[in-house]
């Protein structure tokens, strides 16, 4: 279709509207082509009702849009045809063994961070209860900050 033949269509389709129920964003909406997701859920029968009804009048005027809906159907009869695969044996049962392992790796090194930061904290604790008590004259000339008081 040249450009002369696309608007004469589309002008077309304007004129099947009744008059004055669209205008400017709304009319170039209802005439638009169809997008893939559109077409595709044309197919799948899950449009609203109001969209079912643009979608089918649009079909009925649009050959490119009637293309498109047809290339999807025959796709989709192309994919159902196909046997179905199945996992080869113990599939499952090395995938959810894998996933333990990662899974018993994982914990490992969370512990492994907990010990750490614990580890930290204690050593921490310990040298400001050391310097409290010995009068660190850093620590006694100005105020305790409250995280310290409680861990003396």
């Amino acid at each position: 279709m040249d450009a002369g033949e696309i608007r004469d269509e589309l002008q077309k389709l304007v004129r099947e509207f009744e008059p004055g129920t669209l205008s400017g964003r709304d009319a170039f909406a209802a005439v638009r082509v169809l997008t893939d997701d559109e077409a595709q859920l044309h197919l799948e029968g899950v449009l609203d009702s109001s969209e079912r009804a643009r979608v089918e009048k649009h079909l009925g005027v649009c050959p490119g849009c009637q293309a498109l809906v047809l290339s999807f159907e025959a796709l989709s009869e192309s994919l159902s045809a196909l046997p179905q695969a199945e996992p080869p044996a113990g599939f499952t049962a090395a995938v959810m063994a894998r996933i333990g392992e990662r899974e018993i790796a994982l914990q490992s090194q969370r512990r492994a961070a907990i010990e750490s930061v614990g580890f930290a904290g204690n050593n921490a604790h310990g040298r400001l209860r050391d310097a409290l008590h010995a009068g660190d004259p850093d620590l006694v000339a100005r105020r305790p900050f409250a995280h310290e008081v409680a861990l003396v």
